[in-house]
């Protein structure tokens, strides 16, 4: 199912599904499978007007958040895997990206043995070290 954008829509504005199969790049049967998951956002009495803030607080209510992890977790994402892991053998090496505000943090994949990176806040140091254990890391670069 293609993903609907809610910032392309204005919210006084009204739509027909003609509009918003244009606004959205997909076909009518598409926006009339998603209004038909989403009844409240059409005005009552004609079936096929929708109002656009009802529909993009609709949208926005069925995102799905993004999940980043929180920036003290000491695991990385490998490309190679597609999963979360721990760096191989606890050896971490940081380099700094912007001096004194964040460093890039590369490791080996346990499994795999590809290179891993993540850029940590140096505010989120303490955390990220404590969540390492006995790692070892080089220098931050403060």
């Amino acid at each position: 199912m293609p993903r609907f954008n809610p910032a392309l829509l204005k919210n006084a504005m009204p739509y027909t599904v003609e509009d918003l199969s244009r606004i959205f790049d997909v076909s009518e049967p598409s926006i009339r499978r998603l209004l038909k998951k989403h009844p409240s956002t059409m005005i009552d009495g004609s079936p096929h007007i929708v109002i656009g803030r009802a529909l993009k607080r609709a949208l926005k209510a069925n995102q799905k958040p993004r999940n980043r992890g929180a920036s003290g977790d000491a695991s990385f994402f490998c490309g190679s895997c597609k999963a979360k892991v721990r760096p191989a053998e606890q050896v971490v090496e940081a380099q700094p990206h912007c001096p004194g505000v964040t460093a890039r943090l590369s490791a080996m994949c346990e499994h795999c043995e590809g290179s891993v990176s993540k850029f940590v806040s140096l505010k989120d140091r303490g955390a990220f070290e404590a969540s390492l254990g006995e790692a070892t890391i080089g220098e931050w670069g403060d």
